[in-house]
């Protein structure tokens, strides 16, 4: 029995085969900083399983003390920029099928008065 492919996320090199181009985009973009987030994490666990196994301390001057720190910044990055691509993505569907925004509010005359095309209005209320 052959064994199930490894996709992109879990380290594997085989694309996900149902990712949408706009995800698939997005991991091009990031994958660097992917790739560092889990290069950097396995590192760090390593270094310090090595580190706890062999009864050392740390020094103040260990880059290993700022772990926490680090591996918080990259995870931080990481979601931020997953973030802005959800948003992204959000405001590409509501330009495109604009009627997903149809609500009971209303907006002032002033406003939708301001934009000199539909495109523009539409983009705003996205």
């Amino acid at each position: 029995m052959p064994s199930e492919p490894k996709y992109w996320p879990s380290g594997g090199q085989t694309p996900v085969p149902s990712i949408t181009s706009a995800a698939s985009a997005f991991v091009i973009e990031h994958s660097r900083l992917l790739d560092f987030d889990v290069f950097f994490s396995k590192g760090m666990i390593e270094k310090l399983d090595a580190l706890r196994k062999s009864g050392a301390t740390l020094s103040v001057d260990s880059p290993l003390v700022h772990n926490s720190l680090l591996l918080e910044l990259v995870l931080t990055r990481t979601v931020d920029n997953f973030l802005c691509f959800l948003s992204d993505l959000l405001a590409l569907i509501y330009k495109a099928k604009p009627e997903m925004l149809r609500s009971s509010e209303n907006e002032k005359l002033d406003f939708v008065l301001q934009f000199s095309d539909m495109d523009q209005l539409r983009s705003a209320v996205a």
